[in-house]
């Protein structure tokens, strides 16, 4: 962006891992800074309000990872997610605040022959957590994902590699319902998406 002429926008991603002594498992941590800048803020008309915000937002993220058999590894992660979209100038507004967990694990299997090949099978349910609110009347649900995966590749010969991958991925948020144009509060298709996470996930299949 800074080739736009956007000057304070900032995007900060630290990580860094520890394998344990057993070299079978590992820890790990990650930071993510996101930073808009200085905005001058509109009302609804266009019209300037004479004051900037600085929205600002970050994630911490704590890993842990283990083989739990000589082919199938598993990890965990908690996170701690802070989001402040005014940046306080707004008094009936506040930064969100969450908690959420990612759960995955990963299948590998070597085959042997005149072409060594290589199978994978993978899941990660991420972002598995609280709702996050910035007032005192809503709370939205954070981008909860199911992620499935698997691959193929095979060892052509010393240089080249052919490989074969398919990637799924599912919200596991509810759609919003469809209301009557006449009466708001009578759902006309779908199903109401106040509920809990728990339900929230399962209703994000129908």
């Amino acid at each position: 962006l800074s080739s736009l002429g956007i000057k304070d926008i900032n995007l900060i991603y630290l990580a860094g891992y520890k394998k344990l002594s057993s070299k079978k498992e590992a820890v790990g941590a990650s930071l993510c800074y996101f930073s808009l800048g200085d905005i001058p803020a509109y009302d609804d008309s266009g019209i300037p309000m004479g004051y900037i915000i600085s929205p600002q937002e970050y994630s911490f993220d704590m890993s842990y990872s283990r083989y739990l058999a000589d082919n199938f590894v598993m990890g965990m992660t908690g996170r701690f997610i802070y989001s402040n979209l005014t940046g306080g100038t707004q008094d009936n507004y506040h930064a969100g605040k969450a908690v959420a967990a990612d759960i995955s694990g990963t299948y590998f299997k070597n085959f042997k022959g005149a072409m060594p090949a290589l199978l994978t099978l993978g899941f990660n349910f991420s972002n598995i957590g609280s709702k996050i609110s910035y007032s005192e009347d809503n709370k939205d649900f954070i981008p909860a994902n199911m992620k499935l995966g698997a691959g193929y590749s095979m060892q052509i010969d010393q240089y080249n590699k052919f490989g074969v991958y398919v990637d799924l991925n599912k919200l596991l948020v509810p759609t919003p319902p469809l209301y009557d144009d006449w009466n708001k509060n009578k759902i006309v298709a779908g199903k109401d998406d106040d509920v809990s996470v728990p339900q929230g996930i399962f209703q994000s299949f129908y």
